[in-house]
C-alpha cells in the first residue's frame, strides 16, 4: 500500500533518531512524541496521489493500493518543515523509522483550524502544491496539541525564515556594491566599515524590538557571532607564534584587552538547544528520550571504542549547551534510556559505583586485551594508573577502574609496594 505520507519527500534522521536539519537557519518550533500521534489524512479519498521515492522522485505504484490516510505520525515543526515520522513496527530503534516532509513554501493558503465536534477530532487544513491535507490529531491532549501547532505554524510562515539565506546574500552584494568604486587601501577600509555599521544595524533590529524580530535576525546575528570566533582564534594563534617577543607598546595592551573581553563575551554564548524540560510537562519519559538523543549525537564521535565518565559528560554537554543547562538527574534519567533506545551507547557503573557512557560495541574482553598491551609495551616494568591514563587519554580514576576491571577478567596481575600499584600481564594462566 501507499498513503499520503509516502508522497512527500524523505527527512534525514541523525544516527540516534533525530531530525537532521536541512539548512544552517532551520530551527526546530514544536515537537511531540509518538504517544501523542497525529494522522495524515487526503482530503478527498478517492483521488490516489503521486508517491514519491526518499529523494522526491516519482516512486511506483504498480500492484499497490491507496490508502487515503498515513495514522500514528509524530509531529515536528521547523522554521522550514512540517515533519511526519512513522516507525514500521513496534520497536522504538530509529533504523525502524522513516520521516517525510512538508516545505512550508508548499502552503498556498493559511492554515486553517477546525475544533473538535462529537463525531470529528481537532484538525488542521493544509492548502498544498499537492493537493489539500488534513492533520488530525488523536489523544488526550488532541485540541491542545492541535491549536499549538497552528500557533506555531501560523509563526513560522510569517517569517518565511527559509528566504533568510537569500536575503544574507543580498546583504553582502549591497555592501560590495558600495565599496566597488574605491581602490586600494580605501577601499579595504571602505569594505570593513561598512560590514560593521551593518553588523551594528542587525544587532540593533534584533535586540530593539519583540521576540519575532529577534528570532528573524537571529541568522545574521550568528554570522557576526563567527566572525568574532574567527577573530578571536587568529589572535590567540599570533600571540602562540610571538610569544616571547618583547613589544609592549599601549596598542599591543589594547590588543589584549580588547581580545579579552571579546573572549569572555563570547564564552556566555553557548550551544542553545529548543530542548526544554518545561515543554515536556507531564510526558517526562518523552522527554528523557530526546534528551537521550541529543547525547548520543553528541558523544558518538568522542566515544568511538572508549568510555567516558558521567562527571565528564555532564560538563562537556553543558559546556556545549552554554545556557538552558540539564540537571544531573536529568542526565542520569536519559544516558539510562540509552540501551532500551539502542543508541549505540550504553551505560555501566564499576563496582566502586563510578559511572561511565561507553561504546555499546566494546566489550570486557576488547578492555582487556587492549591493557594487556599497554603493558607488554613496558617490557617488565609494569605499568601504572598514571601511564594507563596517558596512553589511553582518560583520567587516571578511570584508568584504575579499567585495570582493576582487567585484574577481575583475569588479564592482568598487580603488584603493590609503597611507591605505587604496578599491572603485569598475567602469566600464571601459561604455566
Amino acid at each position: 500500500t501507499w498513503s499520503p505520507i509516502d508522497c512527500l519527500p524523505g527527512a534525514k534522521l541523525t544516527e540516534s533518531g533525530l531530525l537532521e536539519l536541512m539548512d544552517p537557519q532551520e530551527v526546530q518550533l514544536w515537537n511531540r512524541p509518538p504517544t501523542d500521534p497525529v494522522e495524515l489524512r487526503a482530503a478527498v479519498a478517492d483521488e490516489a496521489m503521486s508517491a514519491l521515492t526518499f529523494g522526491g522522485n516519482l516512486a511506483n505504484t504498480s500492484g499497490k493500493t491507496w490508502v487515503d490516510r498515513s495514522v500514528d505520525c509524530q509531529l515536528t515543526i521547523t522554521t522550514h518543515r512540517i515533519v511526519l515520522q512513522q516507525n514500521t513496527n513496534d520497536n522504538s530503534n530509529s533504523n525502524n523509522t522513516h520521516a517525510r516532509y512538508l516545505h512550508l513554501s508548499y502552503l498556498v493558503a493559511e492554515t486553517q483550524m477546525e475544533k473538535a465536534t462529537m463525531f470529528k477530532s481537532p484538525r488542521l487544513i493544509l492548502a498544498t502544491l499537492l493537493g489539500e491535507l488534513h492533520l488530525i490529531f488523536r489523544g488526550d491532549k488532541a485540541a491542545h496539541n492541535c491549536k499549538d501547532a497552528w500557533q506555531c505554524l501560523q509563526t513560522a510562515t510569517r517569517r518565511k525564515q527559509w528566504e533568510v539565506e537569500t536575503k544574507l546574500q543580498q546583504m553582502d552584494q549591497a555592501v560590495q556594491v558600495k565599496t566597488s568604486k574605491k581602490v586600494g587601501v580605501d577601499a579595504i577600509m571602505s569594505r570593513s566599515a561598512a560590514r560593521h555599521q551593518q553588523a551594528a544595524n542587525v544587532t540593533a533590529q534584533a535586540f530593539g524590538g519583540d521576540a519575532d524580530t529577534l528570532l528573524e535576525e537571529a541568522a545574521a546575528l550568528v554570522k557576526i557571532i563567527q566572525k568574532y570566533v574567527a577573530t578571536v582564534d587568529k589572535h590567540e594563534s599570533a600571540g602562540h607564534q610571538d610569544n616571547g617577543g618583547s613589544g609592549s607598546g599601549s596598542g599591543e595592551m589594547d590588543d589584549k584587552a580588547n581580545h579579552e573581553r571579546l573572549t569572555n563575551m563570547l564564552s556566555n554564548m553557548g550551544m542553545t538547544s529548543a530542548l526544554r524540560k518545561a515543554d515536556y510537562k507531564g510526558r517526562e519519559d518523552a522527554y528523557y528520550a530526546t534528551l537521550a538523543r541529543q547525547l548520543a549525537d553528541f558523544l558518538r564521535p568522542k566515544l568511538q571504542n572508549t568510555m567516558m565518565t558521567l562527571t565528564d559528560v555532564y560538563c562537556l554537554y553543558n559546556r556545549a549547551r552554554g545556557t538552558n543547562l540539564i540537571s544531573p538527574e536529568d542526565l542520569l534519567l536519559a544516558v539510562q534510556q540509552m540501551n532500551v533506545l539502542q543508541l549505540g551507547l550504553s551505560h555501566y557503573q564499576f563496582p566502586s559505583g563510578l559511572r561511565v557512557l561507553q561504546d555499546a560495541n566494546l566489550n570486557q574482553d576488547q578492555a582487556a586485551e587492549r591493557l594487556v598491551e599497554i603493558a607488554n609495551r613496558t617490557g617488565n616494568g609494569g605499568v601504572t594508573c598514571q601511564e594507563a591514563s596517558h596512553l589511553l587519554h582518560v583520567s587516571v580514576l578511570l584508568a584504575q577502574e579499567q585495570l582493576l576491571a582487567a585484574e577481575r577478567h583475569g588479564s592482568l596481575v598487580r603488584d603493590e609496594t609503597t611507591e605505587s600499584i604496578r599491572f603485569f600481564p598475567n602469566r600464571f594462566v601459561e604455566w
